[in-house]
This record gives structure tokens, sequence and C-alpha cells, in this order.
């Protein structure tokens, strides 16, 4: 049996496309791929993460702001990605729909797609220029794992694992306590896998 030939989108096709969708997609290799629906735990982790920087960010007048994953990022492979939470700074073109800017890039992990955010996605947000900080959260523990890039342009990381814990982001002036983003987050840990022998 033949494999059907897969049609591959350009970005304004898949835009345009993606606009009659009821589900969000990301673009991969010029072929669309389906998002999973989040579960109550991960969309809390994700508003409190949104209303955290969005308080820090106006506490000190910043202009800049967390967005969606509405607003699709064009990562250096031609790909559009849809990270939980974006942060970009002007200029902001009002009407566009894809940045390849921003500032920082936040992933509430689950277990379908962690692989992908943490090894493809990351490689892929490191390599974009205008990234300072890539964030991935697990939902159901205290767990954040942020990248940051050093003053010579290389990457560190540091983990945070305690509510006590305060995320510093120099590059944005704001800092984020953990206490905050698992705000009302019931928190459990993963179940263990039971050998059967």
């Amino acid at each position: 049996m033949s494999e059907r030939a897969v049609r591959r989108m350009t970005e304004a096709e898949f835009l345009e496309w993606q606009r009659h969708q009821e589900h969000r997609y990301e673009l991969v290799d010029g072929v669309p791929r389906a998002m999973t629906g989040a579960r109550f735990r991960h969309d809390r982790v994700l508003v409190n993460v949104s209303s955290a920087l969005l308080d820090a960010l106006e506490t000190i007048d910043s202009p800049c702001r967390p967005f969606t994953a509405d607003i699709a990022v064009r990562v250096p492979t031609g790909d559009l990605r849809r990270p939980d939470v974006a942060v970009y700074c002007p200029p902001f073109d009002e009407d566009a729909m894809v940045s390849d800017r921003p500032r920082l890039v936040v992933e509430v992990l689950s277990e379908s797609t962690e692989d992908t955010d943490q090894h493809v996605k990351v490689d892929e947000y490191q390599h974009m220029e205008a990234v300072d900080y890539i964030l991935l959260l697990a939902p159901r523990v205290v767990d954040v794992l942020v990248w940051a890039r050093e003053e010579d342009r290389s990457w560190q990381s540091k983990r945070y694992q305690s509510l006590d814990d305060v995320v510093p982001l120099p590059r944005l002036a704001v800092s984020l306590r953990l206490a905050r983003l698992y705000r009302s987050v019931e928190l459990r840990p993963r179940p263990r896998l039971v050998s059967e022998d």
C-alpha cells in the first residue's frame, strides 16, 4: 500500500487554514500538528504564570507583556511553535499572528508533550536571538527548570523546587515567586511505575 503524499503548507497557508479550525495547531515541517488539550491543573499553572508575569511587568512600568499560545513563535527552522506563554517587548505589530522575537517562553509540561518540550523546543528556542529565558514548569510537583542566557550569550540552567524559591529574570527586571506560580494548584507526584516481575 502506498502512503498518501503529505502536502506541506507555507506559513501563510497554515495561518489561513488555522483561522477555520476549532483547536490550535503548530506547523512542523510544513504539516499541522494538533496541540493536546489541557487539564485543569495545567491550565491553572498557565494562568498563574501569565498573571504573575503581567503583574510583575506592570509593577515596574515595563512595556513588555505576556501573551498566550494564540501568538505563534517562528523558530529558526521556519516551524511555528505555540509556547504556553511568551513575553514580547515593543515594537508590537498589533495585527500579527506570528513573531520571532519573544524574550521569554514558558512551557507547562504534560506527559504527552514533555519530551518534545524539554528537548526539541528548548533547542529551537535557544537558537532564537531574542530569547533570554526558557521556563519549563511541571504541573504536578513544584519543579521549574529555567534556562537563562548569560552575558556571553551561552545558556545556563537552574532548577527551582521549593515554594519559597524566587526565579530571577534580570534581563526583564522582574522575578517570579514559585508560591505564586503554583497558587491553588493541587500538587501530587506522578504515580510510580510498578515493575511486572
